[in-house]
């Protein structure tokens, strides 16, 4: 591993001849780096947002296109993604360029068949379990991850990992760009990637900023003087760009509500808000002038849209009461601020344009300067401020030495016959980030685990994979999830409650769900707490009881604002959790099927029982399922049989009937 050294030139773009950038010279950090860009070897830059980092991963990308390799580039966030998309799109024309961030059962060769694919890492790590992808991975020749520091998280973080370990499995010969604004250990995080494929390994990193940028921290005493002294800020700063990030919903749309009141236009951008109407969000505020000066947002804005501010407000550190927000992500909102506009910079060159452009563009940016201020709570200011500041919180932990990611990844490489035996799986681990950390768990319990929940069987010193193991495999599930999902059921089948309620609560009582809830969210849940009162085996998580309470409302047709934005999270993949459920039937019990079918009816369209039999047609929907129940049809035998024809009356049904004549005198 090499350490890279901060250049002592700024290099004009002219010299780099793969792709055109559309400007002079790249910054510091891009010519630091620019002598390996054609280099074969691994690159991990961390630096500063905005210092350019989207083009060192472009001008290796275009190394790579122009000898004629395929090219991979992985996010965490789908706003990146898009981002990505757009941009490259139009710079690699001349190239395919696909975009692939939702179906997990989506086809290996309808991915790989693009020169450059952009996908979500979850994405990659579920395609390149199936032997299908291997064949398009081995024409892989670089690999681009961004936002590399998510390794740290929970939830993701270990995907994240293995699925660098399998593509440099895949394809040794693969050169790595691993980028991020928030590493402090990034020399291990090279030595270690340095290990696991065919490449030398540089690593660079730096303070440099485009412009300067002053931080400043804010004390509060309660969530009223928080927003009290917001609002002047926001007041002695109105003909600045100014993006304001919330930790609740709850505070976001208080603030516009006050905002609005004292007559300063805002908006607030949140995962509740169409994407439609976020995207006009972000155009207006890149607007310079007529356009949106204040906009709040959530922390989901930091990662991935590129929009410039001149003054960053970070309306607390906290969740909840107590819960502190990653340092991490603080820095991804920091970010932000102080990002040049390209509009702005134009005209000063315009207006300049008897001098060197560089020289102007380099004069411009040193004119500009962004300002944070973060608030904090009075009563942890000493503690949260020293920890937003410490080197220690930027660390990169690998997150798979958990049983339950363990788990998660055991079967899969089980699945596809990298683990056979014990000594494959301590091969395995001795690879993984993980164990270069020093991090030892035991993987003996993780397997009586495993065994005991039925996911694998151990003989002697080979291990195997059970229904319920390759089902969690292929469907992109924890064994663990797959086993609680079948022991909820048999619990709802044994007692004596087979209702919505206990349904939801089948559907949800699982570990991915885990999590808290929000004030609102609290009280949007109400109703279904209540309808599972006084049932002692129905207690679970409030993160699952919130997923839980989603189910429960579509199934008795009741909406729930207050719930919106995480019911399209889930509905967007609840196809998933029914497919594992349908096949656990087929293969694991003998229920019956049927009533998952039109459980997931339900689920979908929010019908009843006798609503969701008619939906199973093709061309009937709730609405059309809703008008036939209330006369009376429970089947739709029993709409084509009746003389009487009523049904025939409610909209759209005639056609139903005769395409489904028609197809039955075709049988």
């Amino acid at each position: 591993m090499k350490t890279i050294k901060q250049a002592n030139r700024v290099v004009p773009t002219t010299e780099f001849e793969y792709v055109d950038f559309g400007y002079e010279r790249f910054n510091p950090v891009q010519s630091s780096i620019y002598p390996f860009f054609d280099k074969d070897v691994n690159i991990v830059v961390a630096s500063h947002t905005s210092t350019g980092k989207t083009d060192v991963a472009t001008a290796v990308i275009a190394v790579s296109l122009r000898a004629g390799k395929k090219c991979l580039y992985m996010s965490p966030a789908k706003a990146l993604a898009d981002e990505k998309f757009k941009y490259w799109s139009d710079l690699f024309s001349d190239y395919k360029v696909g975009i692939h961030t939702g179906d997990y059962n989506a086809r290996a060769r309808d991915i790989f068949d693009d020169d450059l694919v952009i996908l979500t890492t979850e994405m990659f790590d579920s395609q390149s379990r199936k032997a299908k992808s291997l064949k398009h991975i081995r024409t892989v020749g670089c690999a681009v991850i961004d936002e590399v520091h998510i390794l740290r998280e929970e939830n993701r973080g270990h995907k994240v990992e293995v699925a660098l370990m399998r593509l440099c499995e895949c394809q040794p010969k693969v050169r790595l760009v691993l980028l991020s604004a928030t590493v402090s250990n990034g020399k291990d995080l090279s030595r270690w990637v340095e290990g696991i494929n065919d490449h030398k390994t540089v690593f660079y990193y730096s303070t440099w900023r485009p412009v300067r940028l002053q931080r400043k921290y804010a004390m509060y005493s309660t969530m009223d003087d928080m927003k009290g002294k917001i609002v002047g800020l926001i007041r002695k700063n109105l003909n600045e760009k100014i993006l304001a990030f919330v930790h609740s919903k709850d505070f976001g749309y208080k603030l516009r509500g006050h905002l609005l009141a004292c007559g300063i236009m805002t908006d607030f951008h949140n995962a509740s808000v169409p994407k439609s109407k976020r995207h006009e969000l972000e155009k207006a505020f890149m607007t310079e002038r007529g356009g949106l000066n204040v906009l709040i947002a959530t922390s989901t804005l930091a990662m991935g849209v590129n929009l410039p501010a001149s003054l960053v407000i970070i309306c607390g550190v906290t969740r909840g009461k107590s819960l502190m927000v990653k340092p991490s992500e603080i820095e991804q909102e920091v970010g932000r601020c102080g990002r040049i506009f390209a509009a702005k910079m134009e005209q000063y060159v315009r207006d300049h344009r008897d001098r060197s452009r560089s020289v102007v563009e380099e004069e411009y940016r040193r004119k500009i300067k962004g300002a944070v201020y973060i608030f904090i709570p009075q009563k942890n200011f000493g503690s949260y401020k020293a920890r937003l500041e410490h080197p220690s919180s930027f660390k990169v932990d690998s997150a798979l030495p958990d049983k339950y990611a363990l788990a998660f990844h055991i079967v899969a490489e089980m699945s596809r016959n990298r683990i056979r035996c014990f000594d494959d799986l301590a091969d395995w681990y001795n690879k993984t980030f993980a164990w270069f950390q020093g991090k030892i768990p035991s993987l003996g319990n993780v397997l009586t685990e495993l065994v005991k929940k039925k996911a694998i069987e151990i003989d002697g010193k080979s291990l195997r994979l059970r229904n319920l193991g390759e089902i969690a495999s292929r469907f992109y599930f924890n064994p663990f999830d797959v086993y609680s999902l079948l022991l909820n059921f048999h619990t709802v089948f044994q007692g004596k409650h087979v209702d919505d309620a206990s349904l939801g609560w089948a559907l949800s009582n699982f570990h991915a769900n885990r999590g808290t809830v929000n004030r609102s969210e609290s009280e949007a849940i109400g109703d279904y707490s209540s309808a599972l009162a006084n049932r002692h085996t129905h207690k679970y998580n409030r993160g699952s009881e919130k997923i839980g309470a989603i189910f429960f409302h579509r199934m008795t047709g009741r909406g729930n604002s207050g719930l919106s934005s995480v019911e399209a999270v889930v509905m967007s993949d609840v196809g998933r959790l029914f497919n594992v459920l349908k096949v656990l039937v087929d293969q694991c019990t003998g229920w019956d099927r049927r009533f998952f079918e039109k459980l997931e009816v339900r689920v979908q369209y929010g019908v009843s029982w006798s609503e969701a039999e008619l939906c199973s047609v093709k061309g009937i929907g709730r609405e059309k399922a809703r008008a036939l129940s209330e006369l009376g049809y429970k089947t739709f035998e029993d709409v084509v049989a009746d003389s009487d024809n009523a049904a025939l009356n409610v909209p759209g049904i005639r056609r139903v009937v005769s395409d489904y004549e028609k197809q039955k005198q075709r049988k």
